[in-house]
C-alpha cells in the first residue's frame, strides 16, 4: 500500500483508452457475496485451466498467447446491456483456435442468485487464416453452447479470457480481442439503434502485482453552477487477472484491495491531499471482477472536489501476490453516454506484467 503520497494537478499525464460510452452501472453490485459452485453441480461450471500467461517469454513453439476482456454483461440495469465480441486471426495460419473462458457473477435469482460465482468449462473458436468470429451477445452465445448455469443467462457481469493457440508467433498482434457494452434505445426495435462503449482485450504484460492507477470525475455540483461538460459520475471496477492454472477456489489466489483518492481539482484548497473514504474490494476470486459505481458518492468524496487520482493497491502484497488490472467508466448524468478508460500498472522497480 502506498504512504505519504504527495500529488499536484500536474501529475495528470495518465495514460488513458477512450471510447465513446455508455456503462452497465446500476446493475453491478458494489460488494460481491461470493458463494463459490464447484464442479459438476452446474453444466458448465469448472475449474480455471492453465491460461493467463503473465511473461512475455514464450516457450517453444512460441504460439499462444492471451488476452481478457474486462466487462462483459447481460444485465437489466436503468436498460437492457449486452456485450458484442470479435475474436479474430490477424495472420495467414489457418487452424489458429481462441480457447474462450467466462468468470462471472450473477444478478438475479434463483440457481444463479445475485453474489453466485462461477466460471465456464473453456470452449474452442477455431479461426481459418485471416478469420473473425463475432457475437452480437456472448452471453447469450455461451449460453446456447450450455456451459452456463441456469439463469446466468439473464443477468451476469463478469471477464472473458480468450487463449489463442497454433499462432505463428506471440508478439502479441497475432490474434485480437474486442468487444462492445451496449444498451437498444428502444428494446422491442433493434432498428431504433443503440449506445455503448467499445474496448480492447487486455494482454498479459498490462497486469500490476501492487498498483493500478486513473483519473476520475464528478461534476454533478459543478454542473448546476453551469459546468462546460455537464453533469457526470465515474464507475469504477477492479479485477483478479491472476487465472493461470490457479488452484481454484483455494483462498491463496484471492487478492483484496484498497482504493485510495487524491484531489488534483485546480484551485482546490486540498489539492493534492487525501480526500474521501478509503474503499475496499475483499478477496477478489481470480477472474472476478468487481464495481464501486458513481464512486465519489461511495468514498464520500467532497462536492468541491470535481476531479481525483484513484489509487487501487494490493493490500499487503508479496512477489508472488495475484495480479490486478482495472477500468474506469465516466457518464453523463443526464444522457447516460459512458467513456472507458483503463488503468495503467502503476507499480514501482518495474514489476510490471512480470
Amino acid at each position: 500500500m502506498k504512504t505519504g503520497r504527495l500529488l499536484c494537478s500536474t501529475t495528470l499525464g495518465l495514460a488513458a483508452l477512450v471510447a465513446p460510452a455508455r456503462a452497465a452501472d446500476s446493475a453491478v453490485p458494489r460488494q460481491t457475496v461470493i458463494r463459490v459452485q464447484r464442479s459438476g453441480q452446474f453444466p458448465g461450471v469448472a475449474t480455471p485451466q492453465s491460461n493467463r500467461m503473465r511473461t512475455s517469454s514464450v516457450s517453444a513453439p512460441a504460439a499462444t498467447y492471451s488476452a481478457e476482456l474486462p466487462q462483459i454483461s447481460r444485465v437489466a440495469g436503468q436498460a437492457f446491456y449486452r456485450t458484442a465480441v470479435d475474436i479474430t486471426n490477424n495472420t495467414s495460419t489457418s487452424g489458429v483456435v481462441a480457447n474462450v473462458q467466462y468468470s462471472y457473477t450473477c444478478t438475479g435469482a434463483g440457481a444463479c442468485a445475485a453474489g453466485f460465482f462461477s466460471r465456464t468449462n473453456p470452449i474452442q473458436i477455431p479461426l481459418q487464416s485471416i478469420d473473425s468470429f463475432h457475437s452480437d451477445d456472448m452471453v447469450s452465445y455461451l449460453n446456447d453452447q450450455g456451459v452456463l448455469a441456469p439463469g446466468a443467462v439473464d443477468g451476469s457481469f463478469g471477464t472473458l479470457l480468450v487463449t489463442f493457440s497454433n499462432l505463428p508467433s506471440a508478439t502479441g498482434w497475432e490474434g485480437s480481442v474486442t468487444a462492445r457494452n451496449y444498451n437498444r434505445l428502444v428494446e422491442s426495435n433493434p432498428s431504433a439503434g443503440t449506445v455503448g462503449y467499445a474496448y480492447r482485450g487486455s494482454l498479459f504484460f498490462e497486469s500490476a502485482h501492487q498498483t493500478v492507477v486513473g483519473t476520475i470525475r464528478d461534476t454533478t455540483p459543478a454542473a448546476l453552477a453551469g459546468g462546460t461538460q455537464g453533469s457526470q459520475r465515474t464507475n469504477l471496477g477492479v479485477r483478479n487477472t491472476d487465472i493461470d492454472g490457479a488452484l481454484y477456489p483455494s483462498t491463496d489466489r484471492h487478492v483484496s484491495v484498497d482504493v485510495t483518492f487524491y484531489d488534483v481539482t485546480a484551485g482546490s484548497a486540498t489539492n493534492g491531499q487525501k480526500v474521501g473514504t478509503t474503499l475496499s474490494f475483499d478477496n477478489l476470486v481470480p477472474g472476478e471482477v468487481r464495481q464501486f459505481s458513481n464512486v465519489f458518492s461511495v468514498a464520500q468524496i467532497p462536492q468541491n472536489v470535481s476531479e481525483a487520482i484513484a489509487f487501487v493497491d494490493v493490500r499487503n502484497p508479496t512477489s508472488s501476490s495475484p495480479t490486478i488490472e482495472g477500468y474506469i467508466n465516466v457518464g453523463d448524468n443526464t444522457t447516460n453516454d459512458f467513456s472507458f478508460y483503463e488503468m495503467p500498472c502503476g507499480d514501482t522497480g518495474g514489476t510490471c506484467g512480470q
